[in-house]
């Protein structure tokens, strides 16, 4: 799907998206179906990065690469008070154009 040198980006199923460093699991988007209300978004369960691959885009790669694998829908969403990381996560939303409502932050496919 993705490859950067050692890098490579999969899509399993829109349920998982793996980051792997020279064939080993070092990062993971995990979905957790529709988004309550329906609208057509793909709700973001879980976001993993193993620390010494941060700060290299890798995050931010990771959800385009979601985007880009999930036709069906709109883009994803995220419920904000079950956010626990407070600074990067908000960083690659706010890159990728968010638009929050209420409790909730989407990103919309372009």
């Amino acid at each position: 799907m993705w490859s950067d040198n050692d890098y490579t980006i999969e899509l399993s199923s829109f349920r998982k998206i793996k980051l792997r460093y020279k064939g080993k699991v070092v990062g993971f988007i995990s979905t957790c179906g529709e988004h309550p209300e329906g609208m057509g978004f793909l709700n973001i369960g879980q976001t993993y990065l193993d620390t010494e691959h941060r700060g290299k885009g890798l995050g931010k790669q990771m959800y385009i690469q979601l985007l880009k694998g999930i036709p069906k829908w709109n883009g994803i969403s995220s419920y904000l008070p079950n956010r626990i990381n407070q600074t990067e996560i908000p960083k690659i939303y706010k890159s990728l154009n968010e638009t929050i409502l209420g409790n909730w932050a989407f990103i919309i496919k372009e």
